[in-house]
């Protein structure tokens, strides 16, 4: 998340080990900017599985759009991904991400099924650009086992997009475009049950 901050140092490998000692069959998320940028992601994940805990990787699904590398992971000890699918639609992830992704995701989705790792989707929906897309990313999870669940939440309006707050939903306005794009699949009464 800090990126930019030149003062920002990466954990090592001694520190991980160090900490995982406190935690047992525990989720321990792999993220912070793009895990996958580090050239140890591997022993990252053995190390984590070996300590009795679940590694559970949180990525923009561009490196596992690589099946040998996903297959890699897998073999490490990966047990659950969490993918950032804003849709299946291109012009999205131009304007959210800056660049033209749709084909790699459609890559890590199909790298992810092949191998059957659990996955939550994480979908930014930003107000007036990707609303229409929850239902084809619901219509996808239902047909696809691997999709364990969904989670859809407004954008942010300090992204790298430069989104304003205009462009975000309320979590109310979430649940009534969810209710009523499944056509009363999942509705209000749910939501309201599982909070």
């Amino acid at each position: 998340v800090n990126a930019p901050n030149k003062n920002y140092k990466e954990p090592t490998i001694a520190w991980i080990k160090n900490q995982l000692k406190h935690f047992k069959n525990v989720k321990i998320g792999l993220f912070g900017g793009e895990p996958t940028l580090r050239k140890d992601l591997a022993d990252i994940t053995k190390i984590v599985k070996e300590s009795g805990n679940i590694p559970a990787l949180h990525t923009n699904g561009i490196k596992i759009s690589n099946y040998d590398y996903l297959k890699k992971l897998k073999e490490a000890g990966l047990v659950e991904i969490h993918l950032q699918l804003d849709g299946f639609d291109d012009n999205t992830y131009q304007i959210l991400r800056g660049e033209r992704l749709l084909n790699i995701k459609r890559k890590a989705l199909e790298n992810i099924k092949k191998l059957n790792i659990p996955t939550i989707l994480q979908v930014a929906i930003s107000k007036n650009l990707n609303e229409k897309q929850r239902k084809p990313i619901f219509d996808y999870s239902i047909k696809n086992d691997f999709v364990k669940g969904i989670l859809y939440k407004s954008i942010s309006y300090q992204g790298v997009a430069g989104l304003s707050l205009k462009n975000q939903l309320t979590v109310d306005e979430q649940i009534n475009i969810i209710e009523r794009e499944t056509r009363g699949r999942i509705s209000k009464q749910e939501f309201i049950q599982f909070q």
